[in-house]
C-alpha cells in the first residue's frame, strides 16, 4: 500500500506535458450608418449633440466595441478612411479600407467599408474575384473587401460585404453579388483557409437569396445557435428585421461557440434603461470561435 502511495506521489511530481490552449477568435460586424448615431427623444438628441460637439463619438464607439474583446471587426458605411484610421488607432488594430462603388448623393468615397484586425493583416483586396469589366456601381455598389489574417498558425480569409438594399425588384442583383462573392470564398476554401463572411446583406433569412449562402457551404452562425427573434438587427430603436450576418466555412465552423446580436449598451436605444441613443441605426452581430 505504501509503495502504491509513493508511486502516485512521485507521478504527481513529474513535469506534466503542457496543455495546448486554442485562442478564441472573436468577430463583430457593424453597419455604422456613416458614423451617424440615432435618438428618438429630445433628451437623446441633446445628448448626441453634446457627444459629437466634443469629438467623443469615435472614442465612445471604440470603448463600446472593446467590451467584447474583438479580434476582427467588419464595418459597413464606414465613410472616410480618415475616420476608419482613427478608430483603428483608438483600438490598436490594423485596418483595411474598401471604397464603395457608388458615389452619388454626397458619398464622394462611395458607401465604403473596412476591416479592423488585432492580428496583422497579411493580405488585402478590394472587390475580390469581381470581373473588372463590371462597373463598380453595378455589382457591390456598396462594398466588398477581403483580408487574410493568421490565427493559431492557420490563415483565415475574412470578407466584409454590403449588398444592395432591398428595393423593388433587386433580388437578382443581390443573388449575383452572393454568387460572385462565393467565387472568391471557394478559392480560399480550396486553399485550406477558413472563411468568415460578414456584413449588411440587406435581406432576411426568408428571402430567396438567403439559400445561396448555404449552397456555397457558408453557415449562418447565429441561426445555428438561436431562434430568429433574438437576432434582429435593425432598426436599433425597435428592431424588426435581421439583415446583418456572420457566415463561416472551413475548419473554424466546428469551433463556433457563440453568436448573437448585441442588443445592449449603446448599440440599442433603451430609454427605460438609461440609453437614450444608439451609435447606429443597425445593431452589431458578434460571433466567437473557440
Amino acid at each position: 500500500m505504501l509503495a502504491t502511495i509513493t508511486l502516485v506521489t512521485f507521478a504527481c511530481l513529474l513535469p506534466q506535458a503542457p496543455v495546448e490552449r486554442v485562442q478564441p477568435l472573436r468577430v463583430i460586424t457593424y453597419n455604422v450608418h456613416a458614423w451617424g448615431p440615432v435618438a428618438t427623444t429630445d433628451a437623446g438628441k441633446h445628448r448626441l449633440r453634446q457627444i459629437q460637439s466634443r469629438g467623443q463619438l469615435l472614442p465612445r464607439l471604440a470603448l463600446e466595441l472593446q467590451l467584447y474583446e474583438p479580434d476582427v471587426i467588419a464595418l459597413q458605411e464606414a465613410h472616410s478612411e480618415a475616420k476608419v484610421k482613427e478608430l483603428a488607432a483608438l483600438m490598436k488594430m490594423d485596418y483595411a479600407y474598401f471604397p464603395g462603388g457608388w458615389k452619388g448623393k454626397g458619398w464622394r468615397e462611395g458607401i465604403s467599408g473596412a476591416i479592423l484586425s488585432r492580428p496583422k493583416i497579411v493580405a488585402r483586396e478590394n472587390r475580390p474575384s469581381i470581373d473588372p469589366k463590371i462597373p463598380e456601381d453595378k455589382l457591390f455598389s456598396r462594398c466588398l473587401g477581403r483580408v487574410v489574417i493568421e490565427h493559431e498558425m492557420q490563415q483565415v480569409a475574412i470578407y466584409c460585404a454590403h449588398l444592395l438594399p432591398s428595393w423593388k425588384e433587386t433580388t437578382h442583383i443581390r443573388e449575383a453579388e452572393i454568387q460572385a462573392l462565393t467565387v472568391a470564398t471557394t478559392k480560399d476554401l480550396q486553399a485550406g483557409r477558413s472563411v468568415i463572411v460578414m456584413g449588411d446583406m440587406n435581406h432576411d433569412a426568408e428571402a430567396p437569396e438567403y439559400r445561396l449562402w448555404a449552397q456555397a457551404g457558408l453557415v449562418d452562425t447565429a441561426r445555428q445557435l438561436h431562434q430568429q427573434k433574438a437576432l434582429l438587427t435593425c432598426p436599433s430603436e425597435s428592431p424588426k428585421e435581421r439583415i446583418d450576418f456572420v457566415f463561416v466555412a472551413g475548419p473554424l465552423t466546428a469551433r463556433l461557440h457563440r453568436a448573437h446580436a448585441l442588443q445592449e449598451g449603446a448599440f440599442m436605444v433603451r430609454e427605460t434603461l438609461g440609453s437614450p441613443f444608439a451609435l447606429s441605426d443597425h445593431i452589431p452581430v458578434f460571433a466567437e470561435f473557440r
